[in-house]
């Protein structure tokens, strides 16, 4: 039976480019088998060698050519780059460095979310290269925000043009190095705006690393980000270049490395099983000097203890589109329509803040809350498609800009327990369900009932009203069924008189 194969892309396939990818490896495995101590990289037709003898090179290359043409593949000679520079996809390569070729960005054609979805995605592909932090480029990224809609229409920033202008100026001036083995490996951790910036780096960049312009998770605190960026720059390391790195430099001191051992768990695996050097001392170099100007985040208004001879404040959210808080004896209710229990209470914890530059201690019932606010000050960026991105962001803003600190704490609702804490969560939640204000305690009891359909007897012993308030209320209740006494089953219904039925 004869065997048959394409020797050309099938077009229109989705999976085309993966088909030649994988038929090119199976044809050159071989070839690097036989050659270990020679590169062969591959993108689908695309072949890089290297190697450190150019007589093994090119002896190699009669392999690989003789390879590829067992296999149907056939290479064009007008193609083969043998003398430098070399161009290989989108690159110029020397004997030196590496280079962008020049790229002019086109503006007339960004009109759709598609448009600037293409665009933004050249661009990511090219900031391994690029000294360009995340925060320099999220103007650019919160253009792809809002509808989903592929034709929808964007348009770009006054702050995107100038980003994009960055873009470009980078690419002109942009450089990195080849690895030497000789030398040491240092992965250095720049505390950039918003999120860090990793590079892998000997006398002159290697590689530039960059976080996620959308985190995972809604809120990550910058040294969970540092600790994230240490586990990427590690894996990368031992893609691209076979080692990881012999020197990790972050920008933490001693004491604070130390506290982030005892007190988080994700520091721990970031440097789980490294057997180099940890270090906090940067080479010296007017590039790394330029980076690492951004003052390192240590919380310094969120307080983890309890304040002194501070404000106390109480907050409470409810589903029923209701918030607010109890300062000083004042209760203050704020209307949040639409919005989830955790939501609302997260609007009276943001209204706080607006209202009070005193230092205070402010208490919760939302576990949610509690946990989240003290991040915030460390947080470099959010999850902007979440509910909570924009008050998240709006109150770490607020956060960032207090002269006097602040304590925020969880207290469990409706606990009965004795004492300020708890009595003053319980005037919180009365006040915000309506209990505060509503003085007639038959008004109340058919709140009540109208929230939970108390029977008669609950409601009269509960609010004390009188027995035939209660049933009247019960009675009134278009969803409570009132239900009248039958007969007994094992007697027949009679009159009192003979032949009466």
């Amino acid at each position: 039976m004869k065997r048959y194969q394409w020797t050309v892309l099938p077009q229109g396939m989705a999976n085309s480019p993966t088909l030649c990818q994988r038929f090119v490896a199976k044809a050159i495995q071989p070839v690097r088998q036989q050659w270990p101590n020679i590169y062969i990289i591959h993108f689908t037709d695309d072949v890089l060698m290297a190697g450190k003898d150019p007589q093994d090179l090119l002896l190699c290359y009669r392999d690989l050519q003789k390879a590829l043409a067992d296999k149907g593949l056939q290479i064009a000679s007008e193609k083969i780059q043998t003398q430098d520079p070399y161009n290989y996809l989108g690159f110029r390569l020397t004997d030196q460095a590496v280079f962008p070729q020049k790229i002019v960005i086109r503006r007339d054609n960004l009109r759709t979310l598609n448009d600037f979805q293409k665009l933004l995605g050249d661009i990511n592909w090219l900031r391994p290269y690029l000294k360009l932090t995340t925060g320099e480029l999220k103007p650019l990224f919160d253009i792809l925000k809002g509808s989903s809609d592929p034709t929808s229409p964007r348009s770009l920033t006054s702050e995107g043009l100038l980003a994009l202008q960055l873009v470009e100026k980078a690419i002109e001036e942009q450089f990195v190095t080849y690895i030497d083995y000789s030398l040491p490996l240092h992965l250095l951790i720049f505390n950039t705006t918003h999120v860090p910036t990793g590079l892998l780096w000997q006398k002159f960049p290697i590689m530039w690393i960059h976080s996620r312009i959308s985190p995972k998770r809604n809120i990550l605190p910058y040294h969970e980000a540092v600790a994230q960026m240490i586990i990427t720059g590690r894996r990368q390391a031992l893609t691209y270049f076979g080692k990881e790195p012999d020197i990790i430099v972050q920008p933490y001191s001693v004491s604070q490395d130390t506290w982030l051992k005892q007190h988080s768990t994700d520091w721990l695996l970031a440097q789980l099983g490294f057997e180099g050097a940890i270090d906090s001392h940067y080479p010296q170099d007017r590039l790394i000097k330029f980076l690492n100007v951004h003052d390192m985040i240590f919380p310094k208004m969120t307080s983890l203890q309890p304040l002194n001879n501070a404000l106390l404040i109480f907050t409470d959210g409810s589903s029923k589109g209701r918030a607010g808080y109890l300062i000083s004896n004042q209760q203050v209710i704020v209307e949040t329509p639409g919005l989830s229990a955790q939501l609302a209470e997260l609007t009276a914890v943001l209204k706080v803040f607006q209202s009070v530059h005193e230092a205070f201690n402010i208490f919760t019932d939302s576990l949610y809350v509690a946990q989240s606010v003290p991040l915030l000050e460390t947080c470099g960026t959010f999850n902007f498609n979440t509910p909570a991105g924009s008050l998240f962001s709006e109150l770490q803003n607020i956060i960032l800009a207090r002269k006097n600190p602040f304590y925020i704490g969880h207290i469990r609702s409706h606990s009965g327990l004795p004492g300020p804490l708890a009595e003053g969560n319980d005037r919180i939640d009365r006040a915000l369900i309506g209990e505060a204000l509503v003085s007639d305690r038959v008004a109340l009891a058919q709140r009540d009932h109208e929230r939970f359909h108390l029977s008669s007897h609950t409601l009269r012993l509960r609010h004390k009203i009188t027995k035939e308030q209660a049933r009247m209320i019960v009675k009134q209740c278009p969803k409570c069924i009132t239900l009248s006494p039958v007969p007994h089953l094992g007697v027949n219904p009679r009159g009192l008189m003979p032949n009466h039925i």
